[in-house]
């Protein structure tokens, strides 16, 4: 897969925009996120589920700690490598796809100045864990789509698993796979075979396992969730009412 020059143009501006966040943010004194301190003590304590959103991303931090260190620059850098790696597997992804080399350039600068993606990758949290993790299952799809081979349904499912066990709102990642693989007949016809029900098995067992834990528990990260739409609701209304 040959990349054109306006392609790492755009990819090589949207790491450098990535990594000069980091040193900026770790040469400045700018305090780290709280959920970077949180990944540190639930990835230190093998913590499953907690009373905010899944933790995966906790277990990913924790090995990046054991290996580079709990300093500022470590901080920083990991939602950056994330950012840098989600872009990648965003190329592969769309050339996959067949969009052409000039789409794909269009692309990346479209991401480089969206404000949501430089807010992701400024600080490591859930948020940015899963941009990998989205692509993947995307990519896991369209291969299994094409290939039929049940090693790319089977990755498929695994990655939206663990974007599931990272962050809730992987659910509408789920949904628009959900609705894309009945869109066609085509689609359709992969019902027929058996790499959807490889990759929905896999999703079943590590993600049914985590709502038995979180049943157990008593709902805890649901608890959260209701408190944070509750809140919203209430500044709504506050600014309807005015």
């Amino acid at each position: 897969m040959r990349l054109s020059p306006s392609v790492w143009i755009a990819f090589i501006a949207l790491g450098l925009v990535a990594l000069a966040n980091v040193f900026i943010g770790a040469l400045s004194g700018q305090n780290l996120s709280i959920d970077v301190f949180e990944a540190v003590y639930w990835g230190q304590e093998g913590v499953t589920i907690s009373t905010k959103h899944p933790v995966f991303y906790a277990w990913i931090y924790h090995h990046w700690h054991e290996l580079f260190g709990n300093s500022d620059l470590s901080g920083f850098s990991i939602g950056a490598v994330n950012a840098i790696l989600g872009a990648a597997l965003f190329i592969i992804l769309l050339r996959q796809l067949g969009f052409s080399q000039t789409a794909i350039a269009t692309s990346l600068w479209l991401i480089l100045a969206s404000t949501n993606w430089l807010l992701v990758v400024v600080i490591y949290n859930a948020n940015s864990a899963t941009l990998p993790l989205w692509m993947l299952t995307f990519l896991g799809l369209w291969k299994g789509l094409n290939r039929g081979h049940l090693l790319w349904w089977a990755l498929a499912g695994l990655a939206a698993s663990l974007a599931m066990l990272t962050k809730y709102h992987a659910a509408f990642l789920l949904l628009s796979a959900f609705i894309w693989l009945f869109m066609g007949p085509e689609e359709r016809r992969l019902w027929r075979t058996p790499g959807p029900y490889v990759a929905a098995s896999i999703f079943l067992a590590i993600v049914g396992y985590h709502v038995a834990e979180l049943a157990f528990w008593g709902w805890p990260s649901l608890g959260f969730s209701g408190q944070r739409v509750a809140r919203n609701a209430d500044l709504m209304g506050h600014f309807w009412a005015h």
